[in-house]
């Protein structure tokens, strides 16, 4: 279940990339993969996620396809781009990857994508996304992401923390639970908290909460196309790898 102020600001018809900020473990994920499912319920959009480990597309309905090159993507669809920045980080800002994502922010109206990039720092991502969103949605931000973040986010993360730490709970939900069930919306149309904003998604499960749990940093997997997983990473011209057991 996604709050309808969130769908309704979505939905809207010049609306199509979103950002989602927030501290660790404070419910990113379950809100970007909601919005996913409320999109595919509503309006039938195809669906994809980029950069998901290959191992865990099993733990997704088979409307949602796991991406790894973002030429595949199609018209009319949905994109979430789960821990953004390993995809599109700043500081490779003359990379392809960053060329093309550029090239996509500025042409998502046209092609009639809803994007929605999750990151834990703004300033981890490339700026032509963090220059290029319509709305962001944000999760209860950490006292550090308040003083390190991007410059422009600093003065709003204030406003959020503030906002979350004065939610009550209701009786016999703990503050920190009832945080994560709560989103606050920066938008053209709407600024504010939005309380019980989301629900897990009816498939969600704890192996998608910590997709790159037993992912070494730095390698990627892929189906070999043989029944079998391997880490692989490329140093060069060279790739290693090696079988990885599901």
């Amino acid at each position: 279940m996604i709050d309808e102020k969130i769908l309704k600001i979505i939905n809207g018809s010049d609306i199509s990339i979103g950002l989602i900020l927030g501290g660790r473990r404070k419910g990113k994920s379950v809100l970007g993969y909601g919005i996913v499912e409320e999109l595919c319920r509503l309006m039938g959009m195809p669906a994809y996620v980029l950069g998901l480990p290959v191992d865990k597309q099993r733990h997704l309905p088979k409307n949602i396809v796991r991406l790894q090159h973002l030429d595949k993507l199609k018209d009319s669809s949905v994109l979430l781009v789960d821990e953004a920045y390993k995809e599109f980080y700043s500081r490779h800002s003359m990379s392809d990857a960053n060329k093309y994502i550029d090239t996509l922010v500025a042409l998502s109206g046209q092609k009639q994508l809803k994007s929605l990039y999750i990151t834990q720092h703004a300033r981890r991502l490339e700026i032509g996304i963090v220059g290029g969103v319509d709305f962001i949605l944000l999760k209860k931000p950490s006292l550090m992401q308040m003083k390190f973040d991007r410059n422009q986010f600093r003065g709003i993360l204030q406003e959020v923390y503030d906002a979350f730490q004065d939610l009550s709970p209701p009786a016999g939900i703990g503050l920190e639970e009832y945080q994560k069930r709560c989103t606050y919306v920066v938008s053209e149309d709407f600024v504010g908290m939005i309380e019980n904003s989301n629900t897990p998604p009816t498939w969600w499960s704890e192996d998608l909460s910590r997709a790159y749990a037993g992912v070494p940093i730095g390698w990627e997997a892929v189906n070999d196309g043989l029944g079998r997983t391997l880490r692989i990473k490329q140093e060069g011209k060279r790739f290693y790898g090696h079988e990885l057991s599901v």
